[in-house]
Order: structure tokens, then sequence, then C-alpha cells
């Protein structure tokens, strides 16, 4: 950290005795603008700045024991197993674990299980904008589903991403 302390001369043509005044009022400014507080505070500020080590991908302040518990807890309400987990960290990130995901990308993945809804047997759904209940899952992406307004339809697939809760 460098420190500019800029020295003025002031000359008066008077008498000498104001140019001592003025120059023991130069050197008490000088003083005081490097008093020690200033010093400190300075470098509290600049200790406070991310260092240049630090990838912009890292997020602190996060308990990353919580996270993966409550990506296990997301997994379990969607009925994802491990391969599941692991056929979408590998289509999404390139990865086959969780441990080799980046801070923000953990956040990121917990945030998407957060975001799907849980669906189940017998539930009453939106399907581009007609109710319908779904009967049976074919597997983890489609369902089939009937009208609710008229169960006589003809029940019928559905991708669970066209579905949204009631």
């Amino acid at each position: 950290m460098y420190f500019f302390i800029l020295h003025f001369e002031v000359r008066n043509l008077g008498s000498i005795e104001n140019d001592a005044t003025i120059s023991e009022a130069v050197t008490e400014t000088e003083t005081n603008c490097c008093d020690k507080d200033i010093i400190s505070d300075t470098e509290v500020e600049l200790k406070s700045l991310p260092s240049e080590t630090e990838s912009e991908n890292e997020v602190t302040d996060v308990d990353w024991e919580d996270v993966v518990t409550e990506i296990d807890q997301q997994m379990t309400r969607l009925g994802w197993d491990i391969e599941r987990g692991q056929r979408y960290l590998i289509g999404k990130y390139g990865v086959r674990s969780r441990i080799k995901l980046s801070d923000r990308q953990l956040l990121e993945f917990l945030g998407y299980l957060k975001s799907i809804p849980t669906f189940r047997v017998g539930q009453t759904v939106l399907f581009q904008g007609v109710r319908v209940m779904i009967e049976r899952f074919v597997n983890d992406v489609v369902a089939v589903v009937r009208s609710s307004e008229n169960p006589k339809d003809k029940a019928f697939e559905a991708a669970l991403v066209h579905l949204s809760l009631v």
C-alpha cells in the first residue's frame, strides 16, 4: 500500500514569522493524515476485498453439509435414485458426482430439484389449461392422465414437464 503526502511550500513575502506558522500547520496536517487509525481503516477495507486467488464461482457462508443433505432429501421426494441423479449431472454438468461440482453448480442443482413439483397417482393437475388426473406413471418423465372434468374421455400420455400443480 502506498501513501502519497503532498508537501506545499507557502511563502509569504511579509514576515518570516508567518512562514514558520504556515510551515508548522502544514507539518501538523501531514502528520494527521498518516494517523494510525486512518491507515488501519484502509487496511481493513483492503482485506474485505476478494483476493485474486478466490474463484468468482466460490460461494461462502454456506454450510455444504446442509446443502448435500437437502439435495438427498429432494432426490428422495422426487423418487430419484443415484443413477437418475448421475444421469442428470452428466447431462447438465458433464460430471457423475456432486463432489465434482463447483459451489455455484451445487446450489444450482439444489434449486433445480426444489423447482420440480411432486406428482403422485390420483393427483389433479393442469395439462395445457385442462384439469386432468394422473392415473399412473409410465416412467420418470411420462404419466398417463385422464380428464377430471369428463372421466369418460380416453386416457392419454403426457410429459410431466407439461403438467403443473393446480
